[in-house]
């Protein structure tokens, strides 16, 4: 009886381990994929804050002494030394900037660990064909490197971006800004210390819409926005290589509607200005689920709030060069750590 139990236990743990193996091996088949919601949300909202950031500053007059309604002497944020002339004279100039940076990205959760970094490149010009209004395009290229402890291996991908913008000014102090966002992006992956790897591309759709009001007091300047994010992106499938090939792997779409509030506050020396800022995002859409493990059964969900805090400065050179530098971090998120630095440089024609 003893050997009768001792063998049915032992075909027991053999077929509870091949089993595991089974769902373990089609879990991770797919795994890759498994922090692609977390990583695109991570990125591409860092990317579109990028934008949001050159966006509001060329939506952000400030009335010049006094607040709303109070002339028509505007000093936008990069270009301090418009004071005196005529907002629609100085708005109606052609700008030609651009913006680098790096982003650290860091996930502690067991089921989605990763980290590593993402490098976004951007550059762009815009004018204004009539005053309030302002238009110009930006073209990017990122570039994200992570490895992702979860299930041995790596994630890296690299694409170009194109993104049409646009910017209505009214009543001085307030302004409206849109855009819209193309990314083809090309993504290589492994797992198991690189026993199975695969490539694929993913198509990313990204739209924004901010109101924003920018005020002056003396030297002291606020800014708030309250804006919306939407972004689709999709991963096409592969097969698999290598010795511990999953075989296919099926595509994947990621959804997210994310509410962006903020607000700034800085103090006008002249040739800098340094601030501070504090912006709040929550997830209306989420990507839901994102990893089930086989061993547990536990579900890794979407934390769909989180909070970004910045310092940085505002530079004027001199009539026609301005620029910026600012540090970031995002926060509030469960198991998770952002921290960024991006500049930017801007010339007037």
């Amino acid at each position: 009886m003893p050997v009768r139990r001792w063998l049915a236990a032992a075909a027991g743990v053999a077929l509870a381990a091949t089993s595991f193996g089974a769902a373990w091996a089609h879990s991770s088949a797919g795994s890759e994929k498994a922090t692609t919601p977390t990583v695109v949300r991570d990125v591409s909202t860092t990317l579109a804050g990028v934008l949001a950031g050159r966006l509001n500053q060329i939506g952000g007059g400030t009335v010049g002494g006094g607040g709303f309604g109070a002339g028509t002497a505007m000093v936008t944020p990069l270009t301090g030394s418009e004071t005196g002339r005529s907002g629609a004279v100085a708005l109606k100039d052609t700008a030609l900037w651009a913006n680098a940076g790096y982003t650290s990205l860091d996930n502690n959760n067991a089921l989605t660990a990763y980290d590593g970094h993402a490098i976004p490149v951007l550059v762009g010009i815009d004018t204004s064909p009539w005053d309030p209004l302002t238009v110009g395009i930006a073209f990017g290229y990122e570039r994200v490197e992570l490895d992702t402890a979860f299930n041995q291996g790596t994630l890296n991908w690299n694409g170009y971006t194109a993104t049409p913008y646009a910017v209505l000014r009214f009543l001085n102090n307030y302004s409206v800004d849109v855009s819209a966002s193309y990314s083809r992006l090309n993504n290589d992956v492994s797992r198991l210390n690189g026993t199975a790897s695969g490539s694929y591309d993913s198509d990313r759709w990204l739209g924004t819409a901010n109101l924003n009001g920018n005020w002056s007091v003396d030297n002291w300047r606020l800014g708030a926005t309250i804006g919306y994010l939407y972004l689709h992106q999709i991963d096409d499938g592969y097969t698999e290589t290598g010795p511990a090939s999953g075989g296919a792997v099926t595509g994947h779409a990621t959804t997210i509607g994310q509410g962006r509030a903020g607000l700034r506050l800085g103090y006008n020396f002249g040739m800098v200005e340094p601030y501070v800022k504090a912006r709040v995002e929550h997830e209306f859409i989420t990507p839901g689920t994102q990893l089930v493990s086989p061993a547990t059964g536990g579900i890794v969900a979407s934390d769909n709030t989180g909070y970004v805090i910045g310092v940085g400065a505002l530079l004027n050179f001199n009539n026609r060069l301005s620029g910026a530098i600012e540090g970031t971090t995002t926060q509030g998120r469960d198991k998770q750590d952002i921290w960024g630095i991006a500049g930017t440089i801007r010339f007037r024609f």
